[in-house]
């Protein structure tokens, strides 16, 4: 492994483990413990509905919507909480290839990074009239941030250039990400007005999405490889 990778690796493990125990230490309340359970149970569940795409060694879930949905309806710490319990189960969950420790690691401390960014700087936004607009802002400032965390460390260890290995790796995730982005925004905005009980009765309808763009990706990769 090259050397700037491991300094790499091993600042964003630094800062996404610390910010991970600083959000739980700060605020150990669980305001909604119910609300809470219900997340972890989809996230969990959504991190076994996992996608291979072209070009990327590791798979998408549908566990971002819950940690956009957590961003706007919990606090830091728990929605934390949700996605280091949903990284590991995606990781570990009937892999292609056994994940090495510092993978699984790796992940958790993006995740961490990227869902801390994205509800400090939408924080004041998520409430009252800015509570729908914060949420999309919320979900742009993760993609990139948790993208370019990971793309980063590829282009290190490959010694290719970030903004291609960006581009190659995060293209077919893309669209996937907008549309479960769009729906964890649809939900949260409906929980204002109808309760997060039955906002999130509706999150089975996001298997929709997975089923239909795990049909797309395979039908696409079959004739990429007959004509490639």
């Amino acid at each position: 492994m090259r050397k700037s990778a491991k300094v790499y690796i091993g600042g964003v493990l630094s800062v996404g483990v610390g910010i991970l125990l600083a959000s739980i230490i700060a605020d150990p309340r669980i305001p909604h413990p119910a609300r809470l359970i219900h997340c972890l149970v989809l996230a969990v569940l959504a991190s076994t509905f996992k996608i291979r795409l072209p070009g990327m060694q590791s798979s998408i879930s549908l566990n971002f919507v819950i940690f956009i949905i957590g961003i706007g309806a919990l606090s830091l710490g728990e929605t934390l909480v949700i996605a280091v319990s949903a990284t590991v189960v995606q990781s570990l969950w009937r892999p292609r290839t056994q994940p090495k420790t510092v993978q699984v690691l790796f992940n958790i401390a993006a995740l961490s990074i990227s869902i801390s960014a994205a509800a400090l700087i939408t924080a004041q936004l998520r409430g009252g009239h800015g509570y729908v607009p914060g949420l999309v802002i919320a979900s742009m400032i993760f993609f990139v941030v948790n993208t370019w965390l990971v793309s980063l460390v590829l282009a290190l260890l490959k010694g290719d250039s970030p903004l291609k290995t960006w581009r190659t790796c995060h293209g077919w995730s893309f669209p996937y990400y907008a549309a479960g982005a769009a729906f964890a925004v649809i939900i949260s905005a409906y929980a204002q007005v109808g309760g997060w009980t039955t906002a999130l009765a509706m999150l089975p309808g996001v298997y929709l999405l997975y089923s239909y763009y795990e049909t797309y990706v395979r039908n696409k990769s079959v004739v990429n490889n007959a004509t490639g």
